[in-house]
């Protein structure tokens, strides 16, 4: 069955939602939709500041596509229809409440802690470049642990997204256990859950990266769109939270 992905109006008083609509279908209309976002940081230690990004290049060989040999993106994706209730939401203003349970539904499929294979929760990841299977279980985060950073919109041909963007501080400790991945279907039909390679990165260096526009190297709209002038207010206030752990006692 083909993905449903939220159809997103935008009114004086605010964004709507507005229907449901197949992923397919919006992508090759330039349908708007809504998307959720979460921006990860550490906020202790060597790696104080940085953000986490996971690099797409498996996923999308795997799934048959081309793909530079670095695609960095963030923690997100497109928000679907939660349950037979949300036809009742068709017409209203989006809520706080749908954006944040389609972000912890994301975050779930998305972050994941390393584990040893006898946990009860483990789950097992293919590393491709290996071959291995690698255990893992599920961040669990919930939605004291997200600060909201506001919308931002994107524009182009194919994909027009209202995104609803999360900052997650993390510890040290805890961002040198997570583990990107996400379950894709593969070029043959076959699915797969596939460990992305998972890197920190300050703010700058993403953004030189992006203005560089290196042949190897691809920044995804999730990140670039931080750096246009009509979404500099969330990026202001992700940099000022990053800055208040400065003098935090963390």
């Amino acid at each position: 069955m083909a993905e449903k992905i939220i159809i997103a109006e935008e009114r004086d008083d605010g964004i709507y939602m507005a229907g449901s609509i197949s992923r397919k279908e919006a992508e090759k209309n330039g349908t708007p939709h809504l998307t959720v976002v979460t921006i990860a940081f550490i906020t202790d230690g060597g790696n104080k500041g940085s953000v986490i990004v996971h690099n797409r290049h498996d996923k999308q060989i795997s799934k048959g596509i081309d793909c530079k040999n670095y695609s960095y993106n963030f923690f997100g994706g497109h928000c679907n229809p939660l349950n037979k209730n949300t036809e009742n939401m068709y017409g209203s203003p989006v809520s706080d409440e749908f954006m944040l349970e389609n972000m912890l539904r994301e975050l779930s499929e998305e972050m994941f802690i390393s584990t040893n294979e006898k946990d009860t929760e483990a789950v097992f990841l293919k590393n491709i470049t290996t071959g291995e299977n690698i255990p893992a279980k599920p961040f669990r985060a919930n939605g004291h642990d997200l600060i909201k950073l506001g919308i931002t919109i994107y524009k182009s041909r194919y994909d027009n997204e209202y995104s609803y963007y999360y900052a997650l501080p993390v510890s040290k400790e805890t961002a040198d256990t997570i583990i990107s991945a996400d379950d894709c279907e593969k070029s043959d039909g076959t699915k797969i859950n596939i460990m992305l390679q998972t890197s920190f990165m300050s703010l700058e260096r993403l953004e030189q990266i992006y203005r560089e526009n290196r042949d190897d190297t691809e920044i995804c709209n999730a990140i670039s769109r931080l750096f246009e002038k009509e979404n500099s207010s969330v990026l202001k206030k992700l940099k000022n939270l990053i800055r208040s752990y400065d003098h935090a006692d963390t």
